[in-house]
């Protein structure tokens, strides 16, 4: 009935002016197809601005000069709070425009307007919450980076190995997440399993692995923009998520006329499925007395916001997250495996949370004033203990190779024996540590006249912790040349490094998305500042400039929407987090350590289409001038010192290519594909043959640990009518670097009481040819939703994840045992074995 009334009106309007001096604004919802009445209508061309607001049927019938049209098409913005602008061109003679509006865009009071979030070509990729659904929801717990994973660019990571995803050859830590404007210390769950980021309370996600703003830093391969809902509902809503594994509940609701909140909670809650396996006995111990922890996550969210006038808005809001698992196992000496038997336990708790304060002024029309304060913290506790103990006999090699060596020793009474006991070696590891960040920021942005505008502004960020770890391990000491096992013993109750970081920026942006060139010219300056115990070190300032041009050409020609080139270039620095390593014995003075830096240059053009189709192609290099690495001296086990060098190089290059269709019609989804070429280099002097930084080579250049050549994702839904969607979330990525194995060595250890034990080893090496296998993980996702109509909306689906993980299990290389010599595969992917079914609904009302 609703497409009749547009139809109509747009009819009416056709004839009502035939010079076109009136046009006809129809705004609707782009998913309910209601009215939207309020909704703001500017057109703005040859410096004459028109304005209009749609009424309770969502017209809006504006007067027009016709003079507007006398230096090219008018530009036509439509607004309403809550929903995404939409900003198109008003061709001449036409006389009735249909706007359908998605909800999405952060508005900030009646006149205070930030546009949404947007891809930009050459910057960033965007993801709507529509986009963020087809990937997110689904599997333990719902989450929008497993939507990241799958852009142009990003990297293949497992689900369930912990690893965090790799933007464009750079390391992990090289991705910070931005989210409400707050720098989070690291936003992730489980070890880096999961993320904070619950689609339930996302409203977008902006990915910038380009030449990004300088409004923003710390952060060298890419900036993680993570925008919350904005509450503004006039009325109470709700949004309830309920799956097999965990539960979402997210409410808005209005306080008075100037406020709002928005509250929710994300609970997993695995200890059902875990008793479902055990009554049903699909393993052989049941999982209660392996796992008396099961897996949890507890996350809770908050913010309110107020809007007193037109001129002024702040809010408030805060997260705070626990997630944790126990483990524990014991093997009896009758049911010994391998010789051994013994016990372990594990338990962990981790907790993350943040609180932050925005506030927006705008003076005057032209002119706006933001400030932010926020604190966040992240804290984990571990517990672990082992103990194995086990009876062995010498192997003929071993008593042949040392037979000289048991003749020598008559004190360890062994001559003329086969075999030995291992007595008990435990070990136990407590660690409690919390990292603290403060951060302020004000900033200042001013609308010039033409499409021109500038900003600048200052930020603090200061980041501290405080550690308390015991341990007791047994350790091989080789200082004296003789190995020997011995037990240390260490604790340590330190508080750590304070990094303070000051910056400043100021930028220029020019044009719009409908103007023929469009850009940004900017610098930022970081500064780092070390204070640790008994020490403090003062580190280079760096400068970075950065530029970014976008082109359009070509604008409605046929089917080609518009037609974009991007090109740009800028430096980028960091504080490393090794740079929270370093001690005062390692003698370092002012400027020895500092910010790593690097220069990126890109390239790109982007093809929208009608019918939704856009193709977007990129080409970037990465060089690495300043990066700081870590050395590590292990000759003594029981004191092990690091060497901290600030020349560490690296150059990446690559490209990445992206074909989406968007829309609601029979087919959307998109094809990404990401081609990385990464190489690095620790200069420095090897003390001895297997001495490395931090696992990496030490002079000669390498592959990453993390790097993959080729990723190619598919990303598809096929809607059936507008209730029924089959989604297909499909991967394909080449293996990772795998390091040489040498051949399995025997070795004696002896241990305090002179007990003589056979211990096997072999040395790995890097190799620039070995790599995993080819990773190629599968998830089906089939969603059924109700009537968009009614006031209570509702969807359900079904979803598996690593389909064929039963047919094809990539391996990784194999591990040793140190005790027994022998070798186990170990898998590529860190699946569980299984294919991971969850079921969930979603209601919304």
């Amino acid at each position: 009935m609703r497409k009749w009334k547009i139809a109509i009106i747009l009819f009416i309007a056709s004839f009502s002016v035939l010079n076109a001096d009136s046009i006809s604004i129809i705004v609707t919802d782009g998913e309910l197809e209601l009215a939207l009445e309020g909704a703001r209508v500017v057109i703005e061309g040859n410096g004459i601005i028109t304005k209009g607001e749609t009424d309770s049927q969502g017209v809006a019938a504006v007067e027009v000069d016709s003079a507007v049209f006398n230096k090219g098409n008018p530009i036509v913005t439509v607004q309403y709070p809550g929903y995404d602008d939409k900003v198109m061109e008003l061709q001449a003679g036409q006389t009735a425009i249909d706007v359908k509006l998605t909800i999405g865009g952060v508005i900030e009071g009646k006149e205070i307007v930030v546009s949404g979030q947007k891809s930009e070509s050459g910057i960033s990729k965007v993801l709507d919450k529509e986009q963020i659904k087809t990937t997110a929801n689904m599997g333990i717990v719902e989450d929008a980076v497993n939507s990241i994973k799958t852009l142009p660019g990003v990297s293949y990571s497992s689900a369930f190995s912990g690893e965090r995803p790799s933007v464009r050859g750079g390391n992990p830590d090289e991705m910070v997440a931005i989210m409400d404007g707050v720098y989070l210390i690291q936003p992730y769950q489980w070890g880096g399993s999961n993320s904070i980021f619950n689609p339930h309370m996302i409203d977008s996600v902006k990915l910038s692995h380009g030449i990004y703003s300088a409004r923003y830093g710390h952060a060298l391969s890419g900036l993680l923009d993570v925008a919350t809902v904005d509450p503004h509902s006039d009325k109470l809503s709700m949004d309830i998520g309920l799956s097999t594994m965990s539960l979402n509940a997210f409410l808005q609701a209005p306080i008075g006329e100037h406020n709002n909140i928005f509250l929710g909670t994300s609970c997993s809650f695995l200890e059902g499925l875990f008793g479902m396996y055990d009554a049903m006995h699909f393993t052989d111990e049941p999982l209660k007395d392996t796992i008396p922890t099961a897996p949890y996550i507890r996350d809770f969210y908050a913010k309110w916001k107020c809007s007193p006038t037109d001129k002024i808005n702040f809010s408030i809001n805060g997260f705070f997250g626990q997630d944790g698992i126990g483990t524990k196992s014991e093997i009896l000496e009758e049911d010994k495996k391998d010789d051994m038997w013994g016990k372990s336990k594990f338990d962990y708790e981790g907790s993350i949370g943040f609180l932050v304060a925005n506030l927006n002024l705008m003076p005057t029309e032209k002119v706006q004033i933001k400030g932010l304060a926020a604190y966040n913290f992240q804290k984990s506790v571990v517990d672990i203990y082992s103990g194995t103990q086990g009876s062995f006999s010498y192997s003929d090699d071993f008593l042949s190779k040392y037979d000289t060596m048991f003749d020598v020793d008559d004190d360890n009474k062994i001559m003329g024996k086969t075999s030995y006991t291992v007595p008990l070696l435990e070990q136990k590891i407590k660690e409690d540590i919390i990292y603290h960040e403060i951060q302020g920021k004000v900033e200042s942005n001013i609308e010039l006249k033409n499409n021109n505008a500038i900003a600048f502004g200052v930020e603090e960020l200061t980041r501290f912790s405080t550690s308390i770890e015991d341990a007791f391990t047994w350790m091989e000491n080789r200082a004296s040349g003789n190995v020997k096992f011995e037990p240390v013993t260490a604790e340590i109750n330190t508080d750590g490094i304070t990094l303070f970081q000051t910056s400043a920026f100021g930028l220029w942006e020019f044009g719009t998305d409908s103007t023929l060139l469009s850009g940004e010219l900017g610098v930022r300056l970081d500064h780092a500042y070390l204070k640790g115990d008994g020490f403090d070190i003062n580190t280079y300032p760096t400068v970075n400039p950065r530029a970014s041009l976008r082109y359009t050409p070509i604008k409605n020609k046929g089917a080609l929407n518009s037609l974009v080139f991007s090109a740009g270039t800028g430096l980028f620095s960091q504080s490393n987090k090794m740079l929270l390593l370093v001690e005062k014995k390692m003698g370092l003075s002012d400027f020895d350590v500092g910010q790593d830096q690097l220069a990126m240059f890109v390239l790109g053009t982007q093809a929208n289409f009608s019918h939704d189709w856009n193709i977007s192609l990129e080409t970037y290099y990465k060089y690495y001038f300043k990066r700081l690495f870590v050395v590590e001296d292990t000759t003594n086990p029981a004191n092990v010192s690091y060497d901290a060098k600030m020349n560490g190089t690296g150059h990446v290059a690559g490209f990445d290519a992206m074909v989406q269709k968007k829309g609601d019609g029979l087919f959307n989804g998109y094809l990404s594909y990401s081609f990385v070429y990464a190489r690095y280099k620790n200069p420095y002097t090897k003390k001895y043959e297997d001495q490395n930084a931090n696992g990496d080579p030490i002079n000669e250049w390498f592959y990453p640990s993390y790097h993959r050549f080729h990723v190619l994702n598919l990303v598809s839904n096929f809607n059936f009518g507008k209730r029924v969607t089959l989604s297909v979330i499909g991967t394909l990525a080449t293996g990772k670097p795998l390091a040489k194995g040498s051949d399995i060595t025997i070795y004696p250890v002896k241990m305090d009481d002179g007990t003589v034990i056979q211990r096997y080893t072999r040395s790995t090496f890097y190799s620039d040819t070995l790599r995993t296998q080819i990773s190629c993980p599968v998830d089906l996702k089939l969603t059924f939703k109700g009537d968009p109509n009614k006031r209570v909306q509702w969807e359900m689906y079904v979803a598996v994840q690593d389909v064929f993980v039963n047919l094809y299990s990539p391996k990784a290389g194999t591990s040793l045992n140190a005790n027994t010599g022998k070798e186990e595969t170990t898998t590529a992917d860190f699946n569980i074995g299984l294919p991971l079914p969850s079921i969930g609904c979603n209601i919304r009302f």
